[in-house]
């Protein structure tokens, strides 16, 4: 990509698959430039659980290789930015957050490339998923306090090879596309290295935020050649609901930033992570042209 590295849409015209373009501090392939003096975040294998913008209740164990180890059916990792976060603080209104683009403060994740490396040793119909523009889920919550749990996300279905693009206007409303079978990831899950991304950000047109792209991307293979999967458009006909949450209207895209970004696993029992990084991106055009 080194004629432009701003647009792979010229690369994924072509076969759907990014194989030269800069990386990141870990040696991963980025498919969007780094926004300057934005904001990033990589996990610190020796000592993840003293960082503080790092958040988990699950045990990890190093592995010899260097990777992470989680022996936990299911659980999360939460990322967030370097103002952190005072949860009390996180607005409830959307209508506010709208109008200021954040959540909780201007460092909040907006546009932004989320990695992670994962091998799958023993499931039970797993799940992974990564989502963002979001503040807390609270299990159980209701209207307002649901309002904090918005978010897009993009998962991965372990048993039968199979994505989907989700929204989640507020906590316990989802909304998703329909599942993609994926070949590509047939015989490349279970007990082997997958990369895996979540990117998401503002198509703008004339200064005014018109819809958000969300994107699935895999590095099927472990050899940092990435392929774009699955995505979805949302420009505010993908949900119905009212307007709950001070929502300015009906279908209301998640225009604004969220405070947290989530790595999310569910029915895994024994799971291997590295390489992960959030890092706030650079959109200097936008891609609808991707397919």
């Amino acid at each position: 990509m080194s004629d432009n590295l701003n647009n792979p849409a010229d690369y994924l015209l072509h076969g759907g698959e990014i194989v030269d373009n800069i990386s990141d501090r870990s040696g991963v392939m980025m498919i969007y430039q780094p926004k300057m003096f934005g904001e990033e975040w990589y996990l610190d294998n020796n000592d993840p659980t003293h960082d503080p913008r790092f958040r988990t209740g699950a045990d990890l164990v190093k592995n010899k290789d260097g990777s992470l180890k989680i022996k936990q059916d299911s659980g999360k990792m939460q990322v967030l930015t370097s103002d952190l976060i005072v949860d009390d603080d996180v607005t409830q209104d959307h209508s506010w957050a709208l109008k200021q683009g954040y959540m909780y403060s201007p460092k909040d994740w907006l546009n932004f490339e989320a990695t992670a490396y994962c091998r799958v040793n023993n499931h039970s119909s797993g799940r992974l998923i990564i989502y963002g523009r979001s503040g807390r889920h609270i299990e159980g919550s209701e209207l307002p306090m649901a309002c904090l749990g918005c978010a897009y996300g993009a998962r991965i279905f372990i048993k039968t090879a199979s994505t989907d693009i989700t929204k989640e206007p507020w906590h316990h409303q989802y909304f998703h596309t329909d599942e993609k079978i994926q070949r590509s990831l047939a015989n490349e899950i279970v007990g082997k290295w997958i990369g895996i991304k979540m990117i998401c950000y503002n198509i703008t047109q004339n200064s005014e935020n018109k819809s958000v792209r969300i994107e699935l991307w895999i590095d099927p293979r472990n050899n940092n050649h990435w392929k774009l999967i699955d995505s979805n458009i949302d420009d505010g006909r993908w949900d119905k609901l009212g307007k709950d949450c001070n929502r300015p209207k009906e279908g209301q895209p998640i225009f604004w930033g969220g405070p947290e970004v989530v790595f999310k696993w569910v029915s895994i029992s024994d799971l291997d992570i590295q390489k992960m990084s959030v890092r706030e991106i650079s959109m200097l055009s936008p891609y609808e042209q991707i397919s």
